[in-house]
């Protein structure tokens, strides 16, 4: 019979121009570059004149257009209407807007922004499409959101977690193409106060992770158009996209048959951690979670930074745990069929240490 310890350190409708000709009597607004509004419509990154004016030809009367050039130009004013949680949320701005402030787009949130570089989190006072964030909300509540939709977006990203932002319509993770050098490691993930769960549909108004094994970009695009949602009532606030139960929803049915540890704090939040002596030929590299949230969120994990540890695949024996953002006291409870191995929880080190067998 084999012992295992288990140790926990507390620690679109698109718009078309056509230009006529060379000589005109236009005016170019921006220098070709930037961005350029008009009535319905917003041009973003172009090279090439945003220009404004009227030109009369014979069958025609053209109001407002651009000389031809490279240029990205998305969609009419649309509106959505987002559900957040009373708690820290993943967000990102789904529309292009005249003020990308996060007090003006955010003005409930009672935190900063928070962005994922490669060096950790930076707080980022003008948002930018594309990107995610961490936002702080006191109650459940609608973040109401108006702009002009865009899609397709190509997304930066870096080698290791990344945290990305949507475009304005819902789009499948299994149409997600990596470019230059990027490569996607992991699951999508998205976050609710269940803690960090697997997505495979990237929905407007939020933000996620995922990892790449190189710099590059990740296109995001859906086919059909599928339009924003509509005002978001009373109701939904109830189920603002919960996600009840425990991380193992990121991994299907992977883990069926682990043992599981299952951590409550004071406040009710809980989280869950999975372990087996005498499982096989599992890939224990596809438990690995996104970075640890900001804040005080009860996040638990392994301190290999995976959700799910494996005995018998790496030859240990023992398996820290890391606890951050927890109120305390805990609770720890234990789940798992008899699967012929024998665990012991360890809680505390040197004359404090106490065992607690729990099979």
């Amino acid at each position: 019979m084999k012992t295992f310890i288990i140790m926990i350190c507390v620690a679109c409708s698109c718009v078309c121009a056509y230009g006529q000709t060379i000589a005109h009597p236009w005016s170019v607004q921006d220098g070709g570059g930037g961005k350029s509004a008009g009535s319905g419509f917003t041009l973003m990154s172009s090279v090439g004149q945003p220009a404004s004016g009227t030109i009369t030809g014979t069958g025609f009367v053209l109001e407002g257009g651009f000389i031809p050039g490279l240029r990205q130009l998305s969609g009419s004013t649309s509106s959505l209407d987002v559900a957040v949680a009373s708690a820290w949320n993943l967000l990102s701005v789904p529309f292009v807007t005249d003020d990308m402030r996060k007090t003006t787009l955010y003005s409930a949130a009672v935190s900063n922004a928070f962005a994922y570089t490669p060096s950790g989190y930076v707080v980022k006072d003008t948002l930018q499409n594309g990107a995610g964030y961490w936002l702080k909300f006191p109650s459940p509540q609608v973040v109401s959101m108006t702009g002009t939709s865009f899609a397709p977006e190509t997304v930066d990203v870096s080698a290791g977690w990344n945290l990305i932002g949507t475009i304005s319509y819902p789009a499948l993770t299994a149409n997600i193409v990596a470019l230059s050098g990027a490569g996607i490691t992991s699951p999508y993930f998205g976050y609710t106060v269940s803690g960090y769960y697997s997505e495979d549909t990237l929905k407007s108004g939020f933000g996620y992770w995922v990892k790449s094994s190189g710099s590059g970009k990740l296109a995001i695009s859906t086919a059909p158009l599928i339009a924003p949602r509509a005002a978001t009532s009373a109701a939904v606030l109830k189920n603002v996209r919960s996600v009840q139960g425990k991380q193992s929803s990121s991994f299907g049915g992977e883990l069926d048959g682990f043992q599981q540890l299952h951590v409550h704090d004071v406040r009710g939040q809980e989280r869950t951690l999975f372990f087996s002596g005498v499982a096989e030929n599992i890939d224990v590299s596809r438990f690995e979670l996104p970075p640890v949230p900001p804040g005080d969120m009860l996040d638990v994990r392994f301190r290999s930074q995976r959700v799910a540890e494996l005995a018998g695949a790496q030859g240990k024996s023992e398996f820290p745990l890391q606890i951050s953002g927890a109120v305390y006291p805990l609770t720890i409870t234990w789940d798992g069929a008899n699967d012929g191995g024998t665990y012991t929880l360890l809680v505390g080190s040197g004359k404090e240490k106490k065992e607690f067998p729990i099979s």
